[in-house]
């Protein structure tokens, strides 16, 4: 006969399932399954067809199974949870595999099928696989040797079909499942050991499954009342939360109870378990309202009264910022006969200490724009502070800040750099500059490339110079005006002066201008002061000129401010005299035709007849033309000459001009 096995059905999900299936098709159901539990020498458990009893194992157990109705070709399924199954459908089985752990909760079929000499067979036997948590109670004990249990109902962690109650002196007693919830007192006989060792075992009916809670020490005579103590309130930034720290009882519960002002008391749900140095948070309070607080031990029936803490109220604090000052203001602390003080706490520091309970303001003077400043209100009660909530503001002022009076502009490697201090030696929060080419109109130079102190690299110093004005936003977010124009030094060579712009560099006080030579390194080789003049002749400086070395002007002011001009290079006036007339005529006198020259570094003299023909050349300061042309004497008349030349600086120069020889 062929062998006819099961087939769990797709898209068909009977989660709930909690027997073997229903049989569809022709099969035996006189399979005989033999079941042992956690050992392969375990006693069996003897099944025949389908078992009306519900096998109860736990979970981690392993089965192992055997087929004793003398077939073959023997097929099973450990956790089937279909609602039925057909033998018409001809389909492997599961497993062939005799041993099987149960690792999931739950309720399944276990099912055998195979063939044998009578035909197909069958046998079925519902497993039930159980959790086996430790149990979960609360004992709370009386200083009159009573102990106070109680067992909640709660189906994932007691689970358990019945409970057996170690009472820790000797004796016990059996609880089932139906009596869940579960409170009792128990008194202890004279005699008794101070502290008892309390533990449950819970147990399931027709299963070895059991597990034990963890063993809880009780002091059965402590004491009958405790009043807790609240040691401080502090509400929380935004109001909306409070956390209160006090000192419970070590043997009952303590649970937080809550009112608004002028309300009544309810409990919050929030406590703790028993304990010394206890803190908790109240959350969801309404931000606009006033709370007080109390703290109540949770003690048994029969226990004696629970103790009550001192109620603590909230202190709600505003801030309000005006240009100047802050005004600190809070709602007064109600009922308060216990009432010490009000601390007014600015950034954690102490600033003021108030006494009258009814004075309930504080003017603070001592704050500038752009900072933060957080302020909080403690109030004293007794033994206890009530911690207001903590608000940070920053002053809010519309006042116009005043404009820039200390800057100064001046020449640098670079090009230009500017400088300036805020009044007051305040912040700002950012700068402008506006700029001016010598007397130009002024244009705004991107914020973005505003940075104190501001170097200027789009700038000819050596050609003009180049006006500036500053303003700033201060900290209270507010604009200045631009400050007045303060001009970088122009320096220049004009003939045998040299001369600088007279426009100040700086926003304070100009006291004096210093004419310096450098040398090609920018050292300073000699300084001499010139007062406010704007000009200097170069022979009036002190020493002489000499080549190679360069000028420039610098600038103080009555604040220690400093700027320099460019530098320049300074060269004394080209001076050159030409005769009108020479005399080659052997008398000593007047023999030789050559200007004098002051300050020429070179020079090239050409001398032209009345054709304009060239009769003589000479690039030798020292040597002029005497008169002849190719060795014999030139004819009295008038001639013309050329010459050319160049100065220290680098400068050339071309005189032309007639002049008689005479003999």
């Amino acid at each position: 006969m062929q062998l006819r096995i099961l087939f769990l059905i797709l898209g068909i999900a009977w989660k709930s399932w909690a027997q073997c299936p229903t049989v569809k098709g022709k099969t035996n159901q006189n399979g005989k399954l033999e079941i042992r539990v956690g050992s392969p020498n375990a006693a069996p458990i003897n099944i025949t067809g389908v078992s009306k009893d519900v096998l109860k194992v736990c979970k981690g157990d392993k089965l192992y199974t055997n087929d004793v109705t003398g077939g073959d070709q023997t097929g099973f399924w450990y956790e089937y949870q279909d609602a039925t199954i057909d033998f018409d459908t001809n389909l492997r089985a599961e497993t062939t595999t005799t041993t099987h752990q149960y690792n999931n909760a739950g309720t399944y079929g276990l099912i055998m099928v195979g063939s044998s000499l009578q035909g197909g067979h069958y046998a079925c036997q519902t497993i039930q696989v159980v959790d086996t948590p430790k149990p979960i109670f609360t004992a709370k004990s009386c200083s009159n040797s009573t102990v106070t249990l109680e067992i909640p109902k709660d189906e994932v962690k007691n689970p358990y079909d019945s409970f057996i109650i170690s009472w820790g002196d000797g004796s016990s007693e059996i609880l089932t499942k139906d009596k869940l919830p579960y409170n009792k007192t128990y008194k202890y006989v004279s005699g008794t050991p101070n502290t008892v060792n309390i533990k449950i075992t819970g147990v399931y009916i027709g299963s070895v499954c059991t597990n034990t809670s963890d063993p809880l020490d009780i002091n059965i005579n402590t004491p009958a009342t405790f009043t807790p103590s609240i040691t401080q309130l502090e509400v929380a930034a935004d109001k909306k939360a409070v956390t209160i720290q006090f000192v419970g009882s070590t043997a009952f519960n303590q649970n937080i109870f809550q009112k608004e002002v002028n309300g009544s008391y309810h409990a919050t749900g929030l406590g703790s378990g028993t304990g010394g140095a206890i803190s908790l948070t109240v959350n969801q309070l309404d931000p606009a309202k006033q709370y007080c607080f109390q703290v109540r031990t949770e003690v048994p029936t029969g226990c004696g009264n629970s103790g009550i803490s001192p109620e603590i109220c909230t202190v709600p604090l505003a801030v309000v910022p005006s240009s100047q000052q802050m005004d600190v203001s809070w709602k007064a602390y109600p009922n308060a006969s216990d009432f010490e003080s009000y601390t007014v706490l600015k950034d954690n520091k102490e600033v003021a200490v108030i006494k009258d309970i009814n004075k309930l303001s504080f003017t603070d003077p001592d704050v500038v724009c752009g900072t933060s400043y957080c302020y909080q209100v403690v109030t004293k009660v007794k033994d206890v502070e009530s911690i207001s909530d903590r608000i940070c503001k920053e002053i809010d002022s519309n006042d116009k800040p005043e404009p820039i009076t200390d800057g100064y502009a001046t020449v640098s490697a670079a090009g230009t750099l500017v400088d300036w201090k805020i009044p007051g030696g305040g912040q700002s929060l950012t700068d402008r500059i506006r700029k001016a080419e010598a007397n130009g109109a002024f244009q705004n130079i991107p914020t973005s490339e505003v940075k104190k102190p501001f170097a200027d690299a789009a700038v000819e110093v050596n050609r003009l110079s180049y006006c500036y004005q500053v303003a700033y936003q201060s900290t209270c977010r507010t604009n200045s005006d631009f400050s007045a124009s303060f001009c970088t030094i122009y320096a220049s060579q004009q003939g045998d002066r040299i001369q600088w712009t007279s426009a100040s560099p700086f926003l304070d006080k100009l006291t004096g201008y210093r004419v310096q030579v450098v040398d090609a390194q920018g050292n300073v080789i000699q300084s001499q002061n010139v007062g406010l003049q704007t000009s200097v002749s170069v022979s009036g400086l002190t020493g002489s000129v000499q080549s190679g070395y360069q000028y420039r002007i610098e600038a103080l002011s009555e604040n220690g401010n400093v700027s320099i001009s460019n530098v320049i290079l300074v060269v004394e006036s080209v001076r050159i005299y030409v005769p009108q007339a020479f005399t080659p005529n052997g008398d000593t006198q007047n023999e030789v035709f050559l200007p004098t020259m002051l300050n020429v570094t070179q020079m090239k003299l050409v001398i032209f007849d009345r054709w304009g023909n060239p009769i003589f050349a000479s690039e030798d300061m020292n040597r002029g033309w005497d008169g002849n042309v190719n060795g014999r004497p030139a004819p009295v008349g008038s001639y013309s000459y050329r010459v050319d030349i160049r100065n220290d600086a680098g400068n050339s120069f071309t005189k032309r001009g007639t002049f008689q020889l005479i003999r």
